[in-house]
């Protein structure tokens, strides 16, 4: 628990000029520094409002406007009866963002496509490298199924998000986990769309090269399950560029500066 050492503390309100707006975002800042370095673990409480009061020094409106703050972006949630509570973590925000990013965009999907290379290309090698018997046997089912869906495109493109999360999950590196879920929520709409127009030729050589990415995991060989990863993508970013090239060549594209 933090201590009573007052190097940490806001200036007390009647010594301190600073309008409130700016002592409650301190005092967030401060509460998030203690988040952070483990002082309050996800899943316990935040010290009472008039303890926070009196450990930072300011009034009890100011500490509620900062636990507020601290709810908006994420860090706790308010529990009736026991007070704000530190969440796990979550990928909320990142979702929020890159749903406002790319949005229901097609060129948008393109550009982030080469990220999700980058991401899913590790995790691929990752899971080559960590995965269980347990694990491996998880991403067999779903690729059994994948294999069952190729005649129905849209249950093939559910099965397919669920094949690259687990992939994502079994890496054991959560930052790709959470970039990598939060990207294919806010891309659903256009997987959605554009699915169904993938010629059945091309359907079938994406399939085959998620066999492939499955074979280099089993075997537990990281550059091999990295390679199809990256063929993967390769494939799906040469058809994603055709038919960008036929339904948003009018599209004007706004950079910023």
């Amino acid at each position: 628990m933090p201590t009573n050492d007052r190097s940490d503390a806001v200036r007390p309100d009647h010594q301190d000029r600073t309008p409130r707006e700016h002592k409650y975002r301190q005092v967030a800042a401060r509460l998030t520094d203690q988040i952070f370095d483990g002082a309050y673990p996800p899943g316990t409480a935040l010290p009472p409002t008039q303890q926070l009061s009196e450990e930072f020094g300011v009034g009890l409106s100011t500490v509620r406007e900062a636990i507020r703050e601290l709810r908006a972006v994420g860090m706790v949630e308010i529990v009736p009866g026991t007070g704000a509570i530190v969440r796990r973590k979550h990928d909320e925000l990142l979702r929020v963002f890159f749903r406002r990013v790319l949005g229901p965009d097609f060129q948008a999907y393109r550009d982030f496509m080469d990220v999700r290379r980058l991401l899913e290309c590790e995790a691929a090698a990752l899971t080559a490298r960590h995965a269980s018997d347990a694990d491996i046997e998880s991403l067999k089912s779903i690729v059994e199924r994948m294999g069952s869906y190729r005649s129905n495109p849209h249950l093939y493109a559910r099965a397919n998000a669920e094949f690259h999360l687990e992939i994502s999950r079994l890496s054991q590196n959560d930052l790709i986990h959470y970039l990598i879920k939060s990207v294919r929520d806010s891309v659903h709409y256009v997987i959605e769309r554009t699915v169904g127009r993938v010629p059945a030729m091309t359907f079938e050589d994406i399939h085959q090269v998620h066999i492939d990415i499955f074979d280099g995991i089993a075997r537990r060989d990281p550059k091999r399950a990295a390679d199809a990863m990256h063929r993967h993508f390769s494939l799906v970013i040469d058809w994603v560029d055709k038919n960008l090239a036929e339904t948003d060549r009018a599209k004007p594209r706004e950079r910023n500066a």
